[in-house]
């Protein structure tokens, strides 16, 4: 295979300055582009729901480290279009730029449950939050997954009347039973109520809008949506996306994309990020984890390289999050139904072990030491009551 001498990134956020990194420290000399659609230089988004919504970190605090000699980056343009028989792509601003090899790490946007409702996906929507908290006497949260809670924390340490609206057993699938039932208790101690539906509704009427949960009405001066993500795919080929994987682009161990629905390898188009899902047998499952797209990313350059090293299969997930005085930071996956051992407690945090996952609960440990967990024995242990 002859090495790529065009390069278009598609994205300008951690994955693609990852991709651009790894692709110049393994060698490659030839015109790199990245067409990024926010003008912002690339910058962290997991500590925008924790400490920058807190006032705990300032926005800047989260920018990445950036080399803007390393490509020719244009920022505020976006792809509008790609040709992949011509090996083109059209830009925003009207220029078209030919590509021997295309990385897309386009992200995603957040889902909006409803007319009036914020999402936090970007620097300038965090700051939206934290100015409207200034005012507010109440904040309604829809969703079940980390962000949910983690706004909540913001919310309520603003002084907010916060309410938490969730499909039942929130976090559980991510966290296992014990642990996420530790951090929702934590969440009422601190004062968040937690309202549990099947299927909340969020709507608009005379009074603006609101989330009905049953019978019941819930408003909020402030509604806050945490109901996932949506791939960026609008500027992509409709072949490369996936409709199996709710319109993502699917991607091999290698990083290479695939047709969507399990075709073929679509020539010299690598993905990596959060517009991304990994092929898995016969389906396939996004990873919308910031040490996913770096996985992703490093093994993208990798293969359009032809250099050696692991595939994502080797990669072991890794999340974190922080709410309610809780940090909680995961390697594995939790399985389900098994009672975690649990080494420690108290203000010394603890260690939580299942087969095949590790957390570490306000406790510090290197990342690689959580993740050689995973695959360690563990020993025999008797069912611990994690309740408060």
């Amino acid at each position: 295979m002859t090495r790529p001498r065009r390069v278009i990134v598609l994205g300008g956020g951690l994955a693609a300055n990852t991709f651009v990194a790894q692709a110049r420290a393994l060698g490659f000399d030839g015109d790199l582009d990245v067409l990024a659609a926010e003008s912002r230089t690339p910058y962290a988004r997991p500590p925008l729901s924790k400490a920058v919504l807190t006032g705990a970190a300032p926005p800047e605090s989260t920018s990445l480290p950036f080399d803007p000699a390393a490509a020719r980056f244009r920022r505020g343009v976006a792809a509008v279009a790609v040709d992949p028989v011509e090996r083109l792509v059209t830009a925003s601003d009207g220029t078209a730029l030919p590509y021997d090899a295309l990385l897309v790490a386009t992200g995603s946007s957040a889902r909006v449950p409803g007319p009036g409702t914020l999402t936090v996906r970007t620097i300038d929507d965090v700051t939206v939050l934290r100015d409207r908290l200034t005012t507010a006497r109440t904040a309604l949260i829809v969703g079940s997954g980390f962000l949910a809670w983690e706004l909540a924390a913001g919310c309520v340490a603003a002084g907010v009347d916060t309410t938490v609206v969730t499909r039942p057993a929130p976090l559980a699938r991510t966290l296992g039973t014990e642990l996420a039932a530790m951090l929702i208790s934590r969440a009422r101690a601190a004062g968040a109520r937690h309202v549990v539906a099947a299927d909340p509704i969020v709507r608009a009427d005379a009074g603006g809008t609101a989330v009905a949960v049953g019978a019941s009405i819930l408003r909020g001066d402030v509604m806050i949506g945490a109901v996932g993500c949506a791939s960026n795919t609008a500027a992509l080929p409709a072949r490369w996306r996936s409709a199996r994987a709710g319109g993502a682009i699917e991607i091999d161990e290698l990083s290479r994309v695939r047709a969507g629905g399990g075709g073929g390898l679509v020539p010299d188009v690598y993905a990596a990020g959060d517009v991304t899902a990994r092929v898995l047998g016969a389906g396939s499952a996004r990873s919308p984890l910031w040490t996913a797209a770096i996985a992703q990313a490093v093994r993208a350059a990798r293969t359009m390289l032809e250099v050696d090293g692991p595939t994502l299969s080797d990669d072991v997930p890794y999340c974190w999050t922080e709410a309610f005085g809780v940090e909680i930071r995961l390697a594995g996956v939790v399985p389900s139904g098994i009672t975690p051992l649990i080494d420690g407690e108290g203000e010394g945090g603890a260690l939580w072990r299942w087969p095949g996952a590790a957390a570490a609960v306000n406790r510090t440990m290197p990342i690689p030491r959580l993740k050689r967990l995973t695959v360690e024995p563990v020993p025999a242990h008797e069912p611990v009551d994690t309740k408060d």
